[in-house]
């Protein structure tokens, strides 16, 4: 895809996707108050953008900007690499068992009431 968004979900399961962006692209996976499962995203200027919700077991690579981004929710599982930044959170949220390496900034917690526990990003 090229110069747009890639997957738009509100209240849903976005599940076991492989979603590969072009020149211009800006979020693979946009979801508000739903589930990001086991998808693949790559190349995409942001990764996968959640607002609320549950993102578990993604791959998110070479992006420009951020891998994983979370407003609120849980953030599980999931790897990041080579992006701007791997993975971001707006606080409070749960971060447990993700790996960010390889990314310019690996994590970013932004505010107070963040469950950091079990990850990987140096």
């Amino acid at each position: 895809m090229t110069g747009t968004d890639g997957i738009l979900a509100r209240a849903a399961i976005v599940r076991g996707n492989t979603v590969v962006c072009g020149p211009g692209s800006l979020t693979g996976i946009r979801i508000v108050d739903g589930s990001v499962t086991n998808n693949v995203v790559v190349n995409c200027a942001n990764g996968i953008d959640a607002f609320g919700g549950v993102v578990s077991g993604n791959d998110v690579t070479s992006g420009t900007g951020t891998g994983i981004a979370i407003d609120g929710g849980t953030v599980i599982s999931n790897t990041a690499t080579n992006n701007g930044v791997g993975i971001s959170a707006t606080c409070p949220a749960n971060l447990t068992d993700n790996t960010a390496v390889g990314n310019a900034t690996n994590l970013v917690l932004n505010g107070s009431g963040c469950n950091n526990t079990n990850n990987v990003a140096p």
